[in-house]
Parts: C-alpha cells; structure tokens; sequence
C-alpha cells in the first residue's frame, strides 16, 4: 500500500488547474524543496532521495497511456497531505494558491492520451472549460494568489526562470538541478505514452 507521513512541510499552499494543466507534475517539482520531508518505508528529506523516490515510485518506467491516470490515483490520497492539488479555481480554500494558466489545445492534446473519452466529454467542451477557467482566473484570483502559465512546461527542459520564479514566490529552496532531472524523465514518459498509444491503436485497428 502506498502511504506517506509528513515530517515536515511548509505553510500550506495548494496548486491549482484545469485538465491537462500538469498541476501533478508542478505539485512534484516542489516536493524537491527542502521545506519538505517526508517518510514512505524511509525518510525523504534531500532533493536527491525525494528525486530518486518520485521517479521510481511515481513517475516509473511502467507509466504509459493507457495506465497513466490510475497510477497518478494511487498516489494522490498521499500526495494531498503535502501539497494539495484541484481541478476547480472556485474551490473555496484559505491557502494560498498557486493558479496555473494553461493554452486549452496544449491541455487537450496532453490529455486526450490519457483519456480518450476526455472523461465524458467533448473535444468542444473541453476546451470551452479550459477556456472559461483561463478567463475565470483573472475574476477568481487575489493578492495572495500566484498566477503563472503551465503550457511551457511541455519541453524536454525546465524553464529556469519559470521555476526560479515560483519556488521564490513561495518562499521554497531552489533545487533547479534535481528539478531538470524530474522534468526530463517526465516528459519523456509523455513521449513514451505517444508512440506507445499510436502503436497499440495502429496494431488494434490497422494490423489486420
């Protein structure tokens, strides 16, 4: 069973953003910080252990399309206990918000992979959600919230600036080393999970 205890983390905060956003993976990158620590089977309280823990834990080498979400669902009970994550910008939620804009077809197109049904919707509905929360944000959104675009993250490298900003923002230690090294593997599972996809429909579908 995957269970985790928090040793120690800093004054809470939540990420927040639509489908297809990456609020997991931002949520992931900022465990890195030293502000965090935390035990599953073994203390994790250097970036170099948690880098280590993620990759083979949660961002393993099993991750492919069709498995994607479900994986992500066995950890993200355990994952709350240290930094929240949700779908809703209306979510009512005393902490500070970390609110990710993200450009709908990026969004689409990172999610479609993982969920061909878009969760019972359609590819118009879809992006008319991603949409109207992009729109939402710049009504919903306070002083204390952090408003920063998610879409650049789909690169093979992690946009220093990008991070240097955000774990400044939130008072976080910079580990943009370890960080890179997370991302890298991330999104070349992403790429994995495309050719994997394209080849199981194409021998599903066309090999006959």
């Amino acid at each position: 069973m995957n269970t985790i205890t928090v040793n120690k983390k800093p004054n809470n905060f939540i990420v927040v953003g639509h489908k297809g956003s990456f609020g997991n993976h931002v949520r992931l990158l900022l465990l890195l910080s030293d502000q965090f620590d935390f035990t599953s089977n073994k203390s994790y309280s250097c970036a170099n252990t948690k880098l280590e823990f993620i990759i083979k834990q949660v961002y393993n080498q099993e991750r492919t399309w069709n498995n994607w979400l479900w994986l992500e669902g066995q950890w993200r009970r355990e994952l709350e206990k240290l930094v929240p994550f949700a779908h809703n910008i209306r979510s009512k939620s005393q902490m500070k918000r970390v609110i990710l804009l993200s450009d709908p077809e990026t969004a689409y197109r990172s999610y479609i992979k993982f969920s061909s049904n878009l969760d019972v919707a359609t590819k118009e509905t879809f992006l008319s959600y991603c949409i109207l929360y992009n729109e939402n944000v710049a009504t919903l959104s306070t002083n204390r919230d952090i408003v920063t675009t998610s879409s650049e993250l789909f690169q093979e490298e992690l946009d220093q600036d990008w991070y240097s900003s955000l774990v400044s923002k939130l008072n976080l230690t910079n580990e943009y080393e370890h960080a890179n090294k997370l991302h890298r593997h991330w999104y070349q599972l992403h790429k994995k999970a495309e050719r994997d996809m394209l080849a199981d429909l194409t021998h599903l579908f066309l090999d006959k």
